[in-house]
């Protein structure tokens, strides 16, 4: 590269002098490893930095940067975050960064009607969060970079420009892998009741059902006051990985004073209430626990009650075990049995129910009028 400055170098700035200084050409097809040094990014073997961006020559589909194999088109800029190197991808072309959020939604060899209800509902959360930082999470909105599919770049392509409006405004697009046959009200999760999130029977989704069994009894043997010590580290719970939540709730809210438990046993489970979606709204959980304290000593044989909403549950409990609060409790002999239907929050748009209503001939457009009642589909 050759920079032609009309003039002496005097008429530059030193902050432009600067960045030029501070630019390096990467090879292509090399691979370089970045590391943290003393506080600073380094790029082994050439510099360090603040803050290090890594721009192509040009913007193009030929020119991908790789990153720990996951590939990337535009500017991509690394920043210190926690002691981690977090890398940002930026600068790309609106709907090119569509095309790397669709298949990673929705599976890219689903109907292409469906891929575009998915791409105007991704477009839609998108335009609404501009100027906001979203990472590439399920809690927000998963991107795999230049991680394209035939199907679904045709999907964003189709749509290009579409969202969805409500009063001339862009609405909260919404959506979940499946709702179990009813899509729940906006107010029941958040709180804030919204006109095009409502509570309603679901025909085409196709249910998912699952089941989470939690033993009664937990510790193979009780402990006692004078054996709690030499036994603490033996003492295993039966559903140890399910009741992790449960147990960190415990000890931020109802036990603060001690530095670990382990629960005996659950005598009781039950689930109360309706919401409008027809999900449980409240749990209350009867266990048995014994208590490690912060001062080293251990008290034993102790119970409480916790009662949370049905929402916080799922939550505590993890929300890949408790797929959806759509939920039942069955009190079995040994077990408590939570069977399910959905995973998800259910509010807005279903996923598997858009692949379903695709299949069966409903256009995009009336997929996407079903789940987001007068709503307006338009340009932004």
């Amino acid at each position: 590269h050759t920079y032609h400055i009309a003039g002496s170098s005097s008429v530059l700035s030193d902050t432009l002098k600067n960045a030029l200084a501070k630019q390096v050409y990467l090879k292509k097809n090399q691979n370089y490893q970045l590391n943290i040094s003393n506080g600073k990014i380094s790029l082994k073997g050439i510099k360090t930095y603040n803050t290090l961006r890594v721009v192509p020559e040009k913007y193009s589909t030929k020119n991908v940067l790789q990153i720990a194999g996951k590939p990337y088109l535009g500017n991509i800029n690394f920043a210190i975050e926690s002691g981690y190197i977090r890398p940002t991808n930026e600068n790309i072309p609106f709907e090119d960064y569509l095309k790397g959020v669709v298949p990673n939604e929705m599976p890219a060899s689903w109907h292409v009607e469906a891929l575009k209800a998915q791409a105007v509902a991704a477009r839609t959360y998108s335009v609404k969060s501009i100027g906001k930082v979203v990472p590439d999470t399920t809690a927000f909105q998963v991107y795999g970079g230049y991680n394209w599919y035939t199907n679904s770049t045709k999907a964003v392509d189709a749509t290009k420009g579409k969202v969805l409006k409500y009063n001339n405004q862009l609405i909260s697009a919404t959506y979940y892998s499946s709702n179990g046959g009813y899509t729940e009200a906006s107010e029941e999760v958040w709180g804030n009741a919204l006109p095009y999130l409502v509570a309603k029977q679901d025909t085409k989704d196709p249910v998912n059902a699952w089941t989470l069994k939690l033993s009664k009894k937990q510790l193979g043997t009780t402990l006692t006051a004078s054996t709690a010590a030499s036994e603490w580290s033996k003492a295993k719970e039966a559903n140890a990985a399910d009741l992790a939540g449960l147990k960190s709730w415990l000890l931020k809210n109802k036990e603060t004073a001690a530095s670990d438990m382990r629960i005996a046993s659950i005598s009781s489970l039950t689930f109360s209430g309706k919401t409008k979606g027809q999900r449980a709204k409240t749990v209350s959980i009867k266990l048995n626990y014994h208590l490690k304290n912060k001062t080293g000593t251990y008290t034993v044989n102790k119970s409480t009650t916790a009662s949370m909403k049905m929402t916080e549950f799922r939550t505590v409990m993890g929300a890949t075990k408790v797929k959806s609060t759509f939920a039942s409790v069955k009190n079995n002999t040994n077990d408590f049995t939570i069977s399910g239907k959905g995973y998800g929050h259910g509010i807005g748009m279903s996923q598997y129910g858009a692949k379903a209503r695709a299949e069966s001939g409903n256009s995009y457009s009336s997929i996407l009028s079903f789940y987001y009642p007068g709503t307006k589909l338009t340009n932004y």
